[in-house]
């Protein structure tokens, strides 16, 4: 959702071309304007400097966020592992049912 968006903002704020087309006032004008920048990375002006430097930043955080979710994956799926293998709690229902109690002593005499 949030690649989406970044998409999303950066099409409609950086590669349209607003100022002629919210220039033409007659359909035979609107046609002839071209709906996208042809060169977009040409005369930046302040505005789509800065819509370019926000979009760049926050697509470096959705790659942060990416990462961090992958590892956040990876921690589960090791935790399930041990809690199947060495616990000996083979399943989510049987995890949800135990008392917390008895979770802690087996993680205690796995300990030992």
């Amino acid at each position: 959702a949030l690649a989406f968006t970044i998409g999303f903002t950066f099409v409609l704020l950086f590669l349209v071309n607003w100022e002629a087309l919210l220039s033409c006032n007659s359909e035979e004008s609107c046609k002839a304007t071209p709906l996208y920048h042809t060169h977009p990375f040409h005369d930046l002006g302040l505005w789509r400097f800065g819509v370019f430097l926000c979009t760049l930043l926050f697509l470096v955080y959705w790659a942060f966020n990416v990462v961090a979710a992958f590892y956040n994956v990876r921690d589960a799926a090791d935790m399930s592992v041990y809690f199947k293998e060495r616990l000996g709690i083979v399943s989510d229902q049987s995890l949800e049912t135990m008392l917390w109690s008895e979770v802690v002593s087996r993680l205690v005499q796995q300990q030992k």
